[in-house]
């Protein structure tokens, strides 16, 4: 809701094959790719990492791929902004040879996007059995915007 209140972007990233296949053999591969290639990405994008999560999925067809929202701070060209994201999770997802790698919008169903990144939680776990983590990922700006949500919407 916050992020969607924010003018937030939901994504989906496809992950390289060989990004993939290193994340299959993580304990903490949420925690792993957000610390070892995303932020990195979105810092060296943006100038700084906004708040964002994330929920690794595996797909029926066998592609590790991800689905998330991040909140940039206000710009003026929202289409420049969609385009620095999408170059940074380009960058993140490793490589690949379609363009359709990164798909990033507007949130217009705050509560539906919610329920489809977190549709195959199960299936995931069953995949990555070796990962000790949950598939999914929220920094420290996200956690705090959710909780500023929580605490400024709850009755008192």
């Amino acid at each position: 809701m916050e992020a969607h209140r924010l003018n937030g972007f939901h994504f989906s990233l496809d992950f390289s094959p060989q990004r993939a296949q290193m994340l299959m053999k993580q304990k903490h591969a949420a925690t792993h790719f957000a610390d070892r290639f995303l932020k990195k990405e979105l810092l060296s994008a943006l100038g700084y990492i906004p708040p964002f999560m994330f929920t690794i999925e595996y797909s029926r067809d066998g592609k590790l791929h991800l689905h998330g929202v991040i909140i940039p701070a206000p710009e003026n060209d929202n289409v420049a902004m969609r385009k620095k994201i999408t170059t940074a999770m380009h960058k993140a997802g490793g490589k690949v040879k379609y363009a359709t790698q990164v798909k990033i919008g507007v949130i217009t169903e705050p509560l539906g996007w919610a329920a489809y990144m977190f549709k195959d939680t199960t299936r995931i776990r069953k995949v990555m059995k070796h990962c000790v983590s949950a598939p999914y990922y929220f920094n420290n700006e996200m956690t705090k915007h959710i909780s500023d949500y929580h605490q400024n919407t709850r009755p008192h």
